[in-house]
């Protein structure tokens, strides 16, 4: 066996120790991979079957159904008829909407119960007209959700049903001379400053489970804000302003509904 100088005998001390430490870096970096690995699909596994710690628990988007009740004053079998006499009860301070549902029924107004509407259709009966009484019906939702925004999307899809209460209650108000366009406009004003914060909260959401919820609510919430502020900015006289409180109440109900429909569909 051939002896080695001093010098090889260093170098080889010094090969050593850098195969050691060379050997030592790779084990550590090998169980750092197989940590951040394991963390990470505990996560995934973890979302996935739990909510709030609960086992195999599922997110879910959930609201409350509701209708209104619109009272139609007159129906027709032709849009464009419909269309004419929607206008001249516009101008007698009903909502004057043409709702289709078959036939185009010009509702008088939509209102939030049953039994106000069918004491609505009882009097127009006594002076003449044909009332019939129209079901309009926004669905719950019930649906698995995956995102991290579900108090917000919730908050978003109830505001309509809210916007509807305070458009109702003014419009009554206003019409018992219980209220002035002033606070009228100040409860709408109030709507539109909570539109606009959801608009913005919505505006920042990132992920992409949330992506298609918040593209369905975000036009409808466009065509609201257009809707309220024409009233806040209306300078119409008492009985057309009526008029078109009831005509916005009946819209976002209807904006509500589609709203809902699509994101059943999802």
């Amino acid at each position: 066996m051939p002896v080695l100088t001093k010098k090889r005998r260093i170098k080889r001390k010094i090969s050593v120790r850098q195969q050691k430490k060379l050997s030592f870096l790779f084990i550590f970096a090998f169980l750092m991979l197989v940590f951040l690995l394991v963390i990470n699909f505990a996560d995934i596994f973890s979302g996935i079957i739990t909510h709030k710690g609960s086992l195999f628990t599922v997110t879910k988007i959930e609201t409350l159904s509701y209708s209104v009740y619109g009272v139609s004053i007159k129906d027709f079998a032709n849009e464009i008829e419909a269309e004419n006499y929607a206008d001249e009860v516009a101008e007698k301070g009903g909502a004057g909407y043409v709702y289709q549902s078959g036939e185009y029924f010009v509702l008088g107004n939509a209102y939030q119960s049953l039994n106000e509407a069918t004491e609505i259709k009882a009097n127009l009966k006594e002076l003449g007209y044909n009332a019939r009484i129209v079901n309009i019906k926004v669905d719950a939702i019930s649906k698995s959700y995956r995102g991290s925004n579900l108090k917000l999307l919730t908050s978003c899809i109830n505001w309509f049903r809210n916007c509807y209460n305070n458009l109702y209650e003014e419009g009554l108000n206003f019409d018992k001379k219980l209220s002035n366009k002033n606070q009228v406009n100040s409860v709408i004003a109030k709507d539109l400053t909570s539109l606009s914060q959801l608009t913005n909260e919505l505006n920042s959401v990132k992920s992409n489970n949330d992506k298609e919820i918040k593209e369905i609510i975000l036009p409808y919430f466009k065509l609201c804000k257009i809707l309220l502020e024409d009233i806040l900015y209306s300078n119409s006289d008492n009985l057309i302003y009526s008029a078109e409180l009831k005509h916005a109440s009946i819209v976002v109900v209807l904006h509500n509904r589609t709203v809902v429909k699509l994101i059943e569909e999802l």
